[in-house]
This record gives structure tokens, C-alpha cells and sequence, in this order.
């Protein structure tokens, strides 16, 4: 079964296990020289080919970790749809609602050309006409789909945002075998498999790029009843730190953000006392929201985190710093 593909600008191909269609845009995958100016072009993240200013904040000699530069600075001549320098590309998972959502909204607000990848391909299409973006319908569960995906990206990827996931809810006396197997393999193998393939096809490239993971706090804090949760967020957290470590030589940072606390939704709902007691312990007094995980992944993308790799980053508004209990008559300063 054939699913769509949505390009820039309303031109479609086939999806995920399908074939692209006459009316796909072909965009260049090497840098090219514009010989009569004798300037030297970048393509998105790459290493510069000629000589000129170095990237802002160049995380390695000779690798463009950042998506501004220099030479892609843009100017009068390399503005608009006869510009020769491709938009960088961003592969988000999971965008279908929420962080991923919030998160391909971002980067193309920043000039990202995002490959929103999700099940649900209305929404995903929807969201892609909005951003100038792509939408590829495919269960990144499915080896065979996130072969398939990657390659259609055709070594033109330059971020990938492994946020989609799954949060339920069950004590460990009570899940059982398959539940287990669900959650570590959406939520570990997933983003194991898809950091290969797209590592595989920068270093190819011969250029730097940027992974960001999208974990959680529980994988630093236990919490009974989303054990297997727990698990799989400490298991990312290693998988961050040893793809930061061993794709580091190539110029390729791998990060993780850790969003805070959120009210739910229809697939992990919360009581209204838990919500309740819940924002009570936050110190900055409030709920996460989608935006401020995707701020934080757009600074881990961004020149200005261009030597910071194997990080986490928590966005919960203090929420993992310790208890705002007061054990004194006292309860405020001042």
C-alpha cells in the first residue's frame, strides 16, 4: 500500500514503501561554486568547499555543525526560489500533534525545509502545507518503513528530531510481555535504528548535522506504575550519550531535551488531583507546553550549542531540581 508524500509547494509523490512521482522537486545534493562570483556554496550544514569566512561557532576544524554561515547568509542575489543553496532539511518524528508538531513549526520558521513524519497523514499533510514542508505517512516502527523514509530524504537530511514515543500506564505485575517489547521499541530501538541510518547518509555526505532525542525526566526518577517508561528514558539517555560519543569525529552532535510536565492526553490521561498536585511542586509555577521543548531543540540545532554534545537539556521549569516543601512555620521569604 502506497501513502503520500507532500513536497513544497503542493507537488506530492508516493510515501513510504512507494516510488516519487514525475512532479518531485530534484534538489541539489553537493556543494556547488558559483564560478563567475567565485563564492563558495554550502549545502545546509556541510563542510565549506572553498575559501571563505569559517561558520559562526564551528563545533569542529572544517565541520559546519550550525545551519547559518557565512557563505549561506542570505543576501539580495541568494534569496527566493532561484537561490542555489537548498533550505538544510529536518526530519521530525511524531509530528502529527504536540512537541512534534510545535517542533517542525519551529524549525521551518528558522528556514528548515521539515519532513514531518507520523501515521496520521491528514494531520501531517495539513501541517506540511502550512510550513512548506513534506509529509511521509509511515509506522517508524517498522524497519522496513524507516528504511524507506530515510531514503527518500536522498542524503539531503541535516537534523533528525526522534520524538516520537509512547507514555502508558501500568504496574509491572500487570503489563505484560508485548506491552514491554511496545515501549522499549518505540521508544529505544526507534531511535536507535533511525540515528544510524540518517548518521550513515551525513557522514556519506561529508557533512556535519545534529540529532536531537526527545526523553523525559523519568530517566533519572523512577515512578511506580510507568516503570517500563522509566526504563526506556534511561536507556535513550545512554543511547544519546554514546552516539554523541562515537559520531562526534564526524561532526555530528547528539542531544537530548527533557520537556516537563504536560496535563496529558487521551492516550496517557492524568486525574485532575495528580495535575493538580503536580504543578503545585513546579518552581516556576506551570505546565509544559510544546513550545518550550521545541525552543529547546532549536537551540541544541543551532551554531550558538555548536559544542555541546551528549547532553540533556530539561525544560520542566525546575520541576527536577527538588521539592518546594517548607518545614517551618515560615513558608515564604521576605
Amino acid at each position: 500500500m502506497s501513502h503520500v508524500v507532500r513536497e513544497p509547494r503542493g507537488r506530492t509523490t508516493q510515501g513510504v514503501g512507494g516510488q516519487r512521482g514525475a512532479g518531485a522537486v530534484q534538489r541539489p545534493l553537493q556543494v556547488r561554486e558559483d564560478a563567475e562570483r567565485g563564492r563558495p556554496r554550502e549545502d545546509g550544514q556541510g563542510a565549506q568547499t572553498g575559501t571563505s569566512h569559517p561558520p559562526r561557532l564551528c563545533a569542529a576544524a572544517g565541520v559546519n555543525t550550525g545551519w547559518v554561515t557565512e557563505t549561506t547568509r542570505p543576501t539580495a542575489e541568494t534569496t527566493g526560489p532561484t537561490a542555489e543553496t537548498p533550505r538544510p532539511v529536518a526530519v521530525v518524528t511524531g509530528a502529527s500533534s504536540g512537541i512534534g508538531a510545535a517542533t517542525a513549526r519551529a524549525l521551518a520558521a528558522q528556514g528548515f525545509e521539515v519532513v514531518c513524519v507520523a501515521r496520521r497523514v491528514d494531520r501531517i499533510e495539513a501541517l506540511a502545507a502550512q510550513i512548506d514542508g513534506r509529509a511521509v505517512r509511515g509506522d517508524v516502527t517498522s524497519a522496513t518503513d524507516v528504511a524507506s523514509l530515510v531514503e527518500q530524504v536522498g542524503g539531503r537530511c541535516d537534523l533528525l528530531v526522534n520524538n516520537a514515543g509512547v507514555y502508558p500506564s501500568g504496574f509491572l505485575l500487570d503489563i505484560d510481555a508485548a506491552e514491554w517489547d511496545r515501549i522499549m521499541d518505540l521508544n529505544v530501538r526507534v531511535p536507535f535504528l533511525l540515528t544510524q541510518l540518517v548518521a550513515k547518509q551525513i557522514i556519506a555526505a561529508g557533512r556535519g548535522g545534529a540529532v536531537v532525542n526527545i526523553s523525559s525526566g523519568a530517566a533519572h526518577r523512577m515512578r511506580r506504575s510507568v516503570v517500563p517508561y522509566c526504563l526506556s528514558k534511561t536507556a535513550l539517555d545512554r543511547l544519546t550519550k554514546g552516539y554523541a560519543l562515537e559520531l562526534a569525529q564526524f561532526g555530528i552532535r547528539v542531544n537530548a531535551v527533557e520537556p516537563g510536565f504536560a496535563a496529558g492526553s487521551t492516550s496517557s490521561p492524568l486525574t485532575d488531583e495528580h495535575v493538580r498536585q503536580t504543578l503545585a511542586g513546579i518552581p516556576l509555577g506551570r505546565a509544559s507546553g510544546p513550545e518550550d521543548a521545541a525552543a529547546a531543540v532549536l537551540f541544541l540545532c543551532s551554531p550558538a550549542a555548536s559544542y555541546i554534545t551528549g547532553t540533556s537539556v530539561a525544560v520542566d521549569g525546575g520541576n527536577s531540581i527538588g521539592s518546594l516543601a517548607v518545614h517551618q512555620a515560615k513558608k515564604t521569604p521576605l
